[in-house]
């Protein structure tokens, strides 16, 4: 009877070994699947191959929602082997751009809004991509589709002043040999800078008049990190250079960089991503700052307004002046930035952008302009010699002076005898980096 029990026990001992061998190895085969993008590690964890948009439907494929499928707004082929696509997307969504199942380019998104640039060789002719998006907690959407081309069939006449940047930014290529500089001033260029600035100052005070340069940083140094990776920021600040021969000339400056610097990452945008202009939140502080100086100057009636009154808010707009640069239709296009609706009255009647849902600005700003103020007592009068950044401020500077004379765009030269037939209080140069050069002959 002992032999019989010993002998079953062996028996049901063995069959439960032959059972676990069995279900190592069905389990094994499971995770086998060769439908996936998949491979082993020693850490025990699987591994998804992240090159291919496969790996990536895989490795979120547990998630019970999908990311929402991108919208295609523009596709153009702007130049020959250049083309360039926008779209709208599910906010905070990763999209990418897959050629034959294979990621090529990963675009951080802005807002529900997204810009790819694509380049082809001319050996390929056309092709066809597809555009995915990814958001954190979700499966991988379903594609859209579309073809490039490497042939430009519309001409666009401005494309080359655009540079197609990161997470839905668009730069002004005129702004570049700012942004890479490596070179100061030399000794010689700020001895004559400094001599012609004291000259200007000098003759100005004889009848009463000053001199306020202000400077404005283009948007490619504020957001650096937002420029194609193959544009190395150079080493010297154009901008910071010329303000010491200008301050050292006895001119007051304004210069707005570390302003803006310490602004950066706000709830509101300095700049524009898809225009070539500063926001009206950032040209804010330059009004505070010209104003604060009128004040100071014993004009009590032009200090600045709180920011409280200019009501400031984001919202979306007709994209700008860059987008439309590259042949692409901008009313279609809309982009989130920062706008103002000021509560205050002033002796402007002349809007700043062509149309209210709009981002560009009116043409109709860029002529001469004079305000005299009816309300303007204990107000300065200021002659402005300026490029397109002013337009953001005018009206604002309007309203705090007795009489205000505009120039016209790029309008840079120094005319004693106007100013003198003028009698104004203030000479204001506002300008961007960009057009120094401009202000320093």
């Amino acid at each position: 009877m002992k032999k019989a029990l010993c002998l079953i026990l062996i028996l049901v001992l063995a069959f439960l070994s032959g059972c676990g061998k069995g279900d190592t190895e069905t389990s094994s085969g499971a995770t086998g699947d060769e439908s996936k993008t998949v491979s082993g590690d020693t850490s025990g964890e699987t591994s998804f191959d992240e090159t291919t948009i496969q790996g990536l439907i895989d490795k979120y494929s547990h998630f019970e929602y999908q990311t929402d499928k991108p919208v295609i707004v523009d596709s153009l082929t702007v130049t020959d082997g250049r083309a360039v696509i926008s779209g709208y997307c599910e906010e905070n969504s990763e999209v990418y751009l897959v050629e034959k199942g294979n990621i090529t380019q990963k675009i951080t998104s802005y807002k529900g809004t997204y810009i790819i640039e694509i380049i082809l060789s001319e050996k390929e002719t056309s092709k066809e991509v597809d555009i995915y998006a990814i958001t954190e907690g979700k499966a991988v959407s379903r594609p859209i589709q579309t073809a490039v081309s490497y042939k430009n069939y519309v001409e666009c006449e401005y494309q080359h002043y655009v540079r197609v940047g990161k997470a839905g930014w668009l730069f002004f290529t005129n702004t570049e040999p700012q942004y890479t500089n490596n070179e100061g001033l030399s000794e010689n260029r700020k001895s004559r800078i400094i001599s012609r600035i004291q000259s200007r100052v000098s003759n100005l005070s004889q009848q009463g008049t000053k001199i306020i340069y202000v400077l404005i940083p283009n948007p490619n140094e504020i957001y650096s990190e937002y420029m194609p990776e193959e544009i190395i920021k150079g080493t010297v600040s154009y901008r910071e250079e010329i303000a010491s021969a200008l301050s050292e000339g006895g001119a007051t400056v304004i210069d707005m960089g570390e302003t803006l610097k310490n602004l950066k990452g706000g709830e509101f945008e300095l700049y524009h991503r898809t225009d070539s202009h500063w926001t009206e939140y950032a040209a804010y502080f330059a009004y505070k700052a010209i104003c604060e100086q009128f004040a100071s100057d014993g004009f009590s009636g032009a200090s600045p307004r709180d920011i409280s009154e200019f009501g400031f808010k984001n919202e979306r707009r007709a994209a700008g002046d860059l987008y439309f640069d590259l042949g692409l239709d901008e009313t279609s296009f809309k982009t989130h930035s920062t706008f103002s609706d000021i509560t205050f009255e002033t002796p402007v009647d002349l809007p700043k952008y062509s149309a209210d849902d709009r981002s560009r600005i009116n043409d109709d700003c860029m002529e001469y302009m004079e305000f005299h103020n009816s309300a303007g007592q204990n107000k300065p009068s200021v002659l402005m010699m300026r490029d397109s950044y002013s337009i953001m401020l005018f009206d604002w500077l309007a309203e705090r002076c007795g009489s205000s004379y505009f120039k016209p765009l790029w309008e840079f030269q120094f005319d004693a005898n106007e100013i003198s037939s003028l009698g104004v209080d203030y000479v204001i140069y506002f300008i961007t980096d960009m057009n120094l050069n401009s202000i320093i002959r």
